[in-house]
């Protein structure tokens, strides 16, 4: 499990404004050609510390926690990640949405299935 923490913070910006951020981020990131499929994950009591973000990015799973800027990830968010990085999956927590932007930009170059 990866870390994406401090840098490019904005200060008083709330989970629910990082998710629509990065929702509109994955519709762009669409528009423009990138094979990039995301959802919200809904909690329930059956989605305990399931990550807040499903991602699929050319044929990779992604799963990211989102946190207010200076949260952290409960226990159990941190045991689910860690499960979904041992299954293969890029499982990480941020609190930026210049950290989510950059993990996108970075797991794009790398090789990887594209469907094609």
């Amino acid at each position: 499990m990866t870390t994406i923490s401090p840098g490019g913070r904005q200060a008083g910006k709330s989970e629910k404004y990082l998710l629509g951020k990065c929702l509109l981020h994955l519709k762009d990131l669409r528009r423009q050609g990138v094979k990039v499929k995301g959802r919200k994950v809904h909690g329930g009591s059956f989605q305990s510390g399931e990550p807040d973000l499903d991602i699929v990015l050319r044929g990779r799973a992604v799963k990211i926690e989102l946190k207010a800027p200076g949260k952290k990830p409960t226990a159990r968010q941190e045991h689910v990640l860690r499960e979904w990085s041992e299954a293969g999956a890029v499982a990480v927590w941020l609190d930026n949405f210049e950290a989510f932007r950059q993990l996108l930009a970075e797991l794009s170059k790398e090789p990887f299935f594209d469907g094609t």
